[in-house]
């Protein structure tokens, strides 16, 4: 009868569903995460290198909070120092 193939479609759901769960556990277990960033494309690529250089794991999702900022006396020295010699 129909349900004759019931334990193939099992054994086939089974062997689609194991690796992904598999994966999802190795990861957790390795890296922190539950997931691998993807590197597929340029943009994603370079969000991976910045996430690296700024807190020194990929794994961490670093925003614009971590960026450093540049110091911004040096930046109104010079400004400074320009707009005196423009008035003399």
């Amino acid at each position: 009868m129909w349900f004759d193939i019931i334990p193939s479609i099992v054994i086939i759901a089974a062997c689609v569903a194991v690796p992904q769960g598999a994966m999802y556990l190795i990861n957790k277990l390795v890296v922190g995460n539950c997931y691998r960033r993807r590197l597929s494309t340029l943009g994603q690529f370079t969000q991976y290198q910045r996430d690296k250089r700024l807190t020194n794991n990929p794994y961490i999702l670093a925003g614009l909070e971590n960026i450093p900022d540049e110091e911004e006396c040096e930046v109104s020295v010079e400004c400074d120092e320009d707009e005196e010699n423009d008035e003399e």
